[in-house]
Order: structure tokens, then sequence, then C-alpha cells
């Protein structure tokens, strides 16, 4: 996937008069507004929030949101797609938890952000420079740098632990195994190669996962694909071969093929059903969309 086309990033310099920006709920765009000077309001589903200088934020999508920069404000204003944060995510060892985390709204004040501001102020300004130049190597630059922006959104909000907790009685092996998964199911990892980095023999990890779970390992593999698939489908425009892609299917066929095995239907009709239902929960006509 190619960050550079998926992501706004803009340095904000103070002005003498108020500015704004808008973002849909139907943009499946997460924000981030680090504000260095002066104050901000901001507008999430019709609630106000207000925020001073030296605050980090990061509103996730879902909710209609307007940013509104008062006279003499500034710093920097990010958007990036949520197939980006997504990406970003799964290349991270703590990247189960760095996804969650961009799930959450995160509102920082000036007393919690001052002893990671330089370091914050850095990467937005590398993501900003990256944006603008296109230099080569843009989009490994801004994956880095939106890794610690979202690193230090985990942190500062107390860097709770990711939902999937040793539950009890479930081995070591297997919650090494889930988090395995987590980091590596879009790069088609052969079981043999699970177990070899378990230190385990795949008739002893096939054990563990039925015994633990009632299914296969492979199977558990693809459930993981599957989950991750449906909410992209349900939560975003990208197109179904681009979805392919970033699940690690060359072949957007076989993604399609794979895909209607085990849910029942095609990625197309998965999704048009999904934005029917959405549509029809708030009273909107199909044919209005978007």
């Amino acid at each position: 996937m190619r960050l550079t086309g998926n992501i706004h990033a803009e340095h904000v310099q103070t002005a003498l008069a108020r500015r704004e920006w808008s973002f849909s709920a139907e943009r499946v765009r997460h924000v981030a507004l680090l504000l260095i000077t002066g104050t901000a309001e901001l507008r999430i589903d019709g609630s106000a929030r207000f925020v001073e200088s030296a605050s980090y934020s990061w509103l996730p999508h879902g909710a209609s949101l307007s940013i509104s920069l008062a006279a003499g404000a500034s710093g920097f204003l990010i958007s990036v797609d949520d197939d980006v944060c997504a990406s970003v995510c799964e290349r991270s060892a703590d990247g189960l938890a760095l996804g969650q985390a961009a799930r959450r709204l995160t509102l920082m004040s000036a007393s919690d952000v001052r002893p990671v501001l330089d370091e914050l102020v850095t990467s937005f300004a590398a993501i900003t420079r990256e944006v603008r130049t296109l230099q080569r190597g843009a989009d490994a630059a801004i994956a880095a740098h939106l890794e610690l922006i979202l690193l230090h959104g985990w942190r500062l909000a107390g860097a709770p632990p990711a939902v999937r907790q040793s539950a009890p009685g479930r081995s070591q092996t297997f919650e090494r195994f889930a988090e395995l998964i987590d980091r590596h199911f879009p790069e088609h990892w052969p079981i043999s190669k699970f177990a070899e980095t378990l230190g385990v023999t795949e008739d002893r990890l096939h054990a563990i996962c039925t015994r633990e779970a009632g299914q296969s390992p492979l199977a558990l593999v693809h459930a993981r694909v599957i989950e991750t698939a449906r909410t992209r489908l349900e939560t975003s425009l990208v197109p179904v071969e681009q979805i392919a892609i970033r699940l690690g299917y060359t072949d957007a066929g076989y993604f399609n093929r794979f895909f209607k095995k085990r849910v029942g239907v095609s990625p197309g009709a998965y999704r048009r059903h999904a934005i029917a239902q959405r549509l029809s929960e708030r009273g909107e006509a199909f044919a209005a969309w978007p």
C-alpha cells in the first residue's frame, strides 16, 4: 500500500483569523492534532471539546468531526486512512495494543505531553515533510514516524494492555501463537514456521490449539484473516482488490473464493449488505450513498 496517497499532513502556521477543518463520519480516517500554541475547539458528533497549547489529540474515525483553531494558534494536523493505520500496526511488535489505541479517543493536556513534546514535534514534522516532498523512501519514513506517534499516544493514555488477556488455564504457547497470528497473518506464514518460532512441533501446536480453541492452527489463522477482511469491508471504501493485497493475496480472485467459502457471500456482496444495513439503521436510502 502506498502511504503517501492515503495520508494528509500539514504544518499549521499562526494566522490572524480562525481556521476550520471538517471530516465526515463516512470517511474512514483518523485525525491527529498536535497543538503547539494557542487554543482549538474540537466538535465530535456535535459535542464540543476545547484543547490548549502543547496538547495532543487523536480522533478515531466513526464520528463527524470539525476542528477550529483560534487566531494565533499553530501546530500540526494529520489525517490518515484506517488502512494505513492498520498496516503500520500490523508491522509493530505492539501492533495489537496500538491498533486498539488507534480506535480510542485520546486527548492529552500539556502536563501529560510535555515529556515527549519534542519527539512528537519531530515525528509530525517528518511526516509533513515526507508527504510534501515525496522523496525516495517516503512510505518507510512515514510508517516509522506514524508508529512512533501511535506509540506515544498509547503510552500517554497509560499504555493499556491489548484486550487479549491470558485466559485461565490457557498455555503460554497458545497465547504466544495468538500474538504471532496478529503480527504475521498477512505474510501467510506456513504453520511449520509458526511452530518453529514457538519452539514446538506442528503436531504439538495442533494439539494445543485443538484443546484450547477447538480449532486447528490453520483455522485460527484463517479466522483472523476473515475478521480483518470483514472489518475493512464494513468500514472503508477501499476496493476489494486492494484489501486482498493488504491481506497478502496477489490474486484477488483467489481471495474472493477464500472469503466466499468461509462467509457464504463474495466480499463485494458482503460490503453491499453491510452498507445497506448501516444506512437502514440511519433511515437513509442506499441510492443516496455516499
